[in-house]
């Protein structure tokens, strides 16, 4: 265990697994240039980390909350850049681009509407007591304490 602590201590002890999910997400970006085509590698690249950023972002698995908000700007940016510049690539097919912009963007517009429903459901349709019954001690003992 102590040879291996390195990988562990850097998360949270319930989100101890998350280290696969960094491990996996380095080996496909280090695997990326193997890939035949423009189009393919930029697609791997942000599934990747997008699949990554909302599991950090979902998790929260860092143990410092600043190392999760900053984990978590940096995919944001990271993924930004990248979308931007592969409109910029010539050898990209656009048909491709296109369909995972679209995808994304529908992912994106799914998990804000989510969100959405979720705030309402929270806000105005729960309104009731947030326990079913209120279980009291006896005060017959109190006079005694006095």
């Amino acid at each position: 265990l102590r040879t291996y602590s390195f990988l562990f201590k850097r998360f949270r002890v319930d989100c101890h697994w998350y280290v696969l999910a960094f491990l996996a997400k380095s080996i496909v970006l280090a695997l990326v240039p193997v890939l035949p085509g423009v189009s393919s590698q930029f697609c791997t690249i942000a599934v990747a980390m997008l699949s990554t950023l909302c599991l950090s972002c979902r998790l929260a698995p860092w143990r410092i909350k600043v190392a999760n908000d900053l984990d978590t700007l940096l995919g944001s940016v990271f993924l930004m850049v990248l979308l931007s510049g592969a409109l910029l690539v010539e050898g990209i097919n656009g048909n491709t681009l296109g369909i995972f912009a679209v995808a994304v963007i529908a992912f994106g517009m799914t998990g804000i509407l989510s969100m959405m429903v979720l705030s309402v459901h929270l806000q105005f349709i729960r309104r009731g007591k947030p326990y079913q019954f209120f279980i009291c001690h006896h005060k017959v003992a109190a006079g005694n304490c006095a």
